[in-house]
């Protein structure tokens, strides 16, 4: 005697317009944007952890090589949201989103050693800001 749910399978409804395994897999897409943005200061800070503090040595031998690779990650830092955006793997708005939080590090970036270096002077607006 078969009952009455012994042939039935039942799944619940798929939604084919936002699939939860597709959207885990951009937002793991989105933080690939994240590793260049972190290896880029790396070479620096190693070769500048690496030389000794001597002030008679001229620029370390390894200098022109950290320079590229901190320039080959950063300019991975525009690049790939640029490129998750022009295949469709995310929407424009969110590549534009991360190209804007680059710009602001950027800019926060270049005030501090500004500010750091005292190249404001004593009449600009450097003063005023800092009272």
């Amino acid at each position: 005697m078969r009952t009455r749910h012994s042939n039935v399978h039942t799944s619940p409804p798929r939604n084919p317009t936002a699939p939860p395994r597709a959207r885990c897999a951009y937002a793991r897409l989105l933080l690939t944007v994240l590793v260049p943005l972190f290896l880029a200061p790396v070479p620096m800070l190693l070769i500048n952890g690496c030389t000794p503090g001597d002030a008679f040595s001229e620029e370390p031998p390894g200098l022109h090589w950290a320079q590229f690779l901190s320039a080959f990650f950063f300019t991975g830092c525009l690049a790939v949201p640029i490129l998750l955006a022009v295949t469709g793997a995310t929407a424009w708005q969110a590549s534009l989103l991360n190209l804007g939080s680059i710009l602001i590090l950027c800019i926060a970036c270049g005030l501090g050693v500004v500010y750091q270096k005292g190249w404001l002077g004593e009449g600009m607006l450097g003063d005023s800001l800092l009272r």
